[in-house]
């Protein structure tokens, strides 16, 4: 019979250890003392940054005191070294061979030592893998599965709070957003002072935010502001408070347009910058990243126009969007570049692998997925990780399409344009396609649309070269408001060919004519 270590412990303290380990037949004081050691010793070689003499150690205490109730330490702490997460941040970090390692390690613990002090945390890295972008048996209904089970079998464990997260954000990735938000809940008022209390109610304004609920959306997000001022997640909040109090609560409070001309943005481009076209994309800490197509140089600026730094040029660059963890994904005809990968893509024909040669934009959808827009054929194709297998999302049935522009929004939802017959088109992830409706009072001012842009509650961001304006629309058709520019003003955009828009709703408006960035908010 298995019992677990504090139980031992206490047996211990009642009748002795000796006694106890020669009652349970749990290995000699000897065996014990040299796991201890064992033990001991991997810890050190560990945090001396020996990690293969460490990972060693760690596995003689398994397999050679597998009784000694340390094999749960040991497995745990070589599991944990290959997948250290345990926050949503971190998912999608590590890589797939670390990812089976460690899930092997962490079954060992579910299945061998249920009653070791170890047992429940094996579950919840478990829960985590399952939900790991990067594993490729990735299933929410695994994860919830793991996270119950830590709720459910151990309820006195304190990983209890992070279960409980876990299994709402399992929910809330299945946009299960009532039953997410009722565990959302329970972290936030069982657990006020616990390590998932934070995260809990930010997930809680996202999931209230995808129903539309923009009041109980914003107390959430205000919650994490006053409550936890600390926390990594209140200059997001301080964003989502501002994108959403301007887009779909302002103007209905005021009667105020929510978009008016911020002349105190003055990027500071480099001379040789931004003469010609460009490509702008903005970051989750409001830096807004400039690719310029003439020379495939790449620059990022602050919030307040300030050089930051500049990034590797992509010759030929035409196209540059953002990953949800910042990661630069930039398109150059017949080259993508995301991150440090480059992707050549090529289309099957007739058994023959062609190279497409003029994509024109790049985007992600979901954690893995790439949508890239080929201008040869006006296609917008799905890349999954193998680039001579490309799905097809979107054809036009004529023919005759001029597709511009690529960008996702809420729900994973893709827009473009149709620039010969000047639509807004919406794709899903399933590519089922159709017509986003101009609103009235707007349709006659897609003249020339060159770009698109969408945030994730539902808005659309159109620019208008010819009638030098932006159309700020929601997604089923609504006018919320038309920026135009203003002549011989700060406010000018005279030859705009970009925009991009932040994670507080700012409008940012490239303009190759006075060879700037302009902003709105």
């Amino acid at each position: 019979m298995r019992i677990p270590r504090r139980r031992r412990a206490r047996l211990a303290a009642l009748v002795g250890p000796a006694v106890l380990a020669c009652a349970l037949t749990l290995g000699s004081p000897a065996d014990d003392e040299l796991a201890h050691r064992t033990l001991d010793n991997a810890d050190q070689l560990l945090k001396e940054g020996k990690v293969e003499q460490a990972l060693r150690d760690f596995e003689q205490v398994y397999t050679a005191y597998p009784d000694s109730g340390l094999a749960d330490d040991a497995l745990f702490r070589i599991g944990s070294y290959y997948y250290p997460v345990d926050t949503v941040d971190a998912l999608g970090t590590i890589p797939e061979a670390s990812i089976v390692k460690a899930r092997d390690l962490f079954q060992k613990i579910k299945t061998k030592y249920p009653g070791e002090d170890n047992a429940p945390g094996a579950l919840l890295k478990l829960g985590w893998i399952a939900l790991d972008p990067s594993n490729p048996q990735r299933s929410l209904d695994e994860a919830y599965a793991a996270f119950s089970g830590v709720v459910n079998i151990y309820p006195a464990s304190p990983q209890v709070d992070r279960a409980l997260f876990g299994a709402g954000y399992a929910d809330y990735l299945a946009a299960r957003y009532d039953k997410s938000i009722g565990s959302f809940a329970r972290v936030a008022e069982e657990f006020p002072h616990g390590p998932a209390a934070d995260d809990a109610h930010y997930q809680m304004g996202l999931a209230w935010m995808n129903q539309g609920a923009w009041i109980r959306a914003l107390e959430e997000f205000q919650t994490v502001r006053n409550q936890y001022p600390t926390s990594h997640l209140a200059s997001r909040c301080l964003d989502r408070t501002t994108q959403i109090y301007t887009l779909k609560v302002r103007s209905g409070v005021s009667g105020k347009p929510p978009f008016a001309h911020d002349p105190s943005y003055a990027p500071a481009l480099p001379a040789e910058a931004a003469r010609g076209d460009a490509a702008l994309a903005v970051d989750g800490a409001n830096a807004l990243h400039l690719l310029d197509s003439r020379t495939g140089a790449l620059y990022r600026l602050d919030h307040e126009g300030k050089l930051l730094s500049t990034g590797a040029p992509m010759p030929g660059g035409v196209s540059l969007t953002l990953d949800p963890a910042g990661v630069e994904i930039l398109a150059a005809g017949s080259k993508v570049r995301s991150g440090a990968e480059s992707i050549s893509p090529s289309r099957q024909e007739g058994g023959t692998a062609r190279p497409l040669t003029r994509i024109v934009a790049a985007v992600r959808i979901g954690l893995k997925d790439l949508a890239l827009l080929d201008e040869d054929r006006n296609e917008i194709l799905l890349y999954t990780g193998d680039a001579a297998k490309l799905k097809l999302l979107y054809r036009d049935a004529t023919g005759r399409a001029r597709l511009a522009g690529l960008a996702v929004g809420a729900g994973g939802r893709l827009y473009t344009i149709d620039r010969r017959s000047r639509r807004v088109l919406e794709i899903s992830a399933e590519g089922v396609s159709k017509e986003v409706p101009v609103p009235a009072g707007a349709d006659q001012e897609l003249q020339e649309p060159v770009a698109v842009a969408a945030d994730d509650i539902g808005d659309l961001f159109v620019l208008d070269k010819r009638a030098a304006a932006v159309i700020v629309m929601t997604v089923d058709g609504k006018i919320v408001q038309k920026i135009q520019s203003q002549p011989a003003t700060a406010a000018e955009f005279s030859s705009p060919t970009a925009l991009a828009i932040g994670p507080r709703a700012e409008i940012y408006v490239h303009d190759a004519r006075r060879k700037t960035v302009l902003r709105f908010w």
